[in-house]
């Protein structure tokens, strides 16, 4: 249905360019008529100059392209004003680590970690989730200890287990 739409659009168009021909309008640019030779285009166009409007959708468009600049504006500022509060985070990993211990239930305190999912339970400064580095580092100065499981179902994988926890050995 649209595709007739506009072919019967354009045939009205069409229709209207070539009676507007017809009658020695020249609808080109002053400069350029590739259509006549440039002497009999210049006195045609010093008595009448016709211009073709401009396509109406223009004056939309341009409504449309300033609340689209007025909404990412507004998104851009609550991004800013939500990255900013977030910024500031004002415990540590150790107290966060601390906090996520205790909140685990015995049988999850008797199991060994990744530092995955340590990291999944921590906030980072800057960003969504620390480094993983800087979570090595507060295990450590809690008093975790590495250790490695050296099976093959467990991949070589690192593991974490703070010091009170008995270790398994596998």
């Amino acid at each position: 249905m649209k595709h007739r739409a506009g072919r019967a659009a354009f045939l009205r168009f069409h229709q209207i360019f070539l009676t507007l021909k017809k009658q020695g309008v020249c609808l080109n640019d002053r400069n350029s008529c590739p259509s006549r030779p440039p002497t009999s285009c210049a006195s045609l166009h010093a008595s009448k100059v016709y211009q073709m409007q401009p396509p109406q959708f223009q004056a939309s468009m341009k409504h449309y392209i300033h609340s689209l600049r007025k909404v990412s504006d507004q998104l851009i500022a609550e991004r800013k004003q939500v990255q900013h509060s977030d910024q500031l985070v004002s415990e540590s990993l150790e107290i966060q680590i601390k906090r996520w211990w205790v909140n685990l239930s015995p049988v999850m305190q008797q199991r060994r970690f990744q530092i995955f999912e340590v990291a999944a339970q921590c906030k980072g400064q800057y960003r969504d989730r620390p480094a993983l580095r800087e979570i090595a580092n507060a295990l450590r100065a809690l008093g975790w200890v590495e250790t490695r499981d050296w099976t093959t179902l467990g991949r070589n994988r690192r593991l974490w287990i703070p010091k009170s926890v008995p270790r398994q050995t596998d």
